[in-house]
Order: C-alpha cells, then sequence, then structure tokens
C-alpha cells in the first residue's frame, strides 16, 4: 500500500507539471499567434513604402527628364541672347 501511495503522489506531481506545462504552451502558442500578426502587418507596411518609394522613384526620374529639358531650352535661350546682343555687321 505504501509503494501506491507513493506512485500515487508522483502521478500527481506529473499531472500537476502537466497542467503546468499546457498553460505554459497556450501561453507560447498566443504569444506566436501575437507575432505573425504583428509580422504580417510590419510586411504589409514594408510592401506600401516599396509601392511609395518606387512611385517617388518615377516622380524623381520625370523631374531630372523635366530638368534636362529646361536646361537645354535655358541653353538656346542663352545662345538666342548672345547673337541678339551682337552688334550687327556693317553693310557696305
Amino acid at each position: 500500500m505504501g509503494a501506491g501511495v507513493a506512485n500515487s503522489v508522483t502521478g500527481a506531481a506529473n499531472m500537476s507539471a502537466g497542467v503546468a506545462n499546457s498553460v505554459t504552451g497556450a501561453a507560447n502558442m498566443s504569444a506566436g499567434v501575437a507575432n505573425s500578426v504583428t509580422g504580417a502587418a510590419n510586411m504589409s507596411a514594408g510592401v506600401a513604402n516599396s509601392v511609395t518609394g518606387a512611385a517617388n522613384m518615377s516622380a524623381g526620374v520625370a523631374n531630372s527628364v523635366t530638368g534636362a529639358a529646361n536646361m537645354s531650352a535655358g541653353v538656346a535661350n542663352s545662345v538666342t541672347g548672345t547673337a541678339n546682343t551682337m552688334p550687327e555687321w556693317p553693310t557696305r
């Protein structure tokens, strides 16, 4: 009977440890789910930032093209202005 009581005590202790492990496992699983949700949100934000960055890059390229065109027009205007300020050649 003494051995049976000892086994019952050991079994009860093991059962308590199993319950504690189950509670810990459930808490860890909840934390894992929360981390997955956070990770998914962060990934969505990253994708949105990439789209915004690509749009900004396209706008920057367009601005560079416009700037180059404006610079060419400015050079042409300088050439025209220089020609207009030169004294006329004598006609004789």
